[in-house]
């Protein structure tokens, strides 16, 4: 829901509320198989801030606090991760993210391959087709492997039913 209102351009009151729940849940101690639906959505949140922060030239200490959260977010996936394989695929996903907003692209393209053979194992057809299109959109414009990794996440996404997804592969 909270990724919904964010999408919506209600900002300001998710971003404090997701800040206050990844805090939260980095403190824990405690990890619980069904938060990871949670999880994801709040790394989404946290790294849809880190592209707007970046798109809007924020200042440096505003710039940083968003940072701050991705990391913690990633800090957070990696808890869990820890302790259920099955959050390895979106480990893989935002930590190819944040090596992307880094300018280490190349380990970016580790990851989200990663992601893609990890989540193509589960099967998580949501993150295999996240994956691709992570890799489709960001591999150079004359790799041969952009346009089978795009095609990828379109037949995905069609497939499991996220046409906005498959619409955005298809793009």
């Amino acid at each position: 829901m909270w990724l919904a209102m964010w999408l919506k351009g209600e900002r300001h009151s998710i971003w404090d509320a997701t800040k206050a729940a990844l805090d939260k849940f980095a403190k824990a101690s405690v990890v619980d198989f069904s938060t990871s639906l949670i999880h994801s959505h709040l790394a989404e949140i946290a790294f849809l801030a880190l592209e707007e922060a970046q798109k809007n030239n924020l200042s440096k200490v505003e710039l940083e606090e968003v940072e701050k959260y991705a990391k913690l977010a990633i800090k957070n996936l990696k808890k869990y991760a820890g302790v259920f394989s099955i959050g390895g695929p979106t480990l893989d996903r935002y930590k190819g993210q944040w090596e992307w907003y880094s300018n280490r692209s190349s380990t970016a393209y580790k990851f989200w391959r990663a992601a893609a053979a990890k989540a193509d194992a589960f099967p998580m057809s949501y993150e295999e087709g996240r994956a691709n299109l992570l890799l489709g959109q960001n591999l150079p414009a004359n790799d041969p492997e952009r346009k089978t990794h795009l095609q990828n996440a379109h037949a995905i996404f069609k497939a499991s039913g996220y046409e906005n997804w498959a619409a955005i592969a298809s793009e």
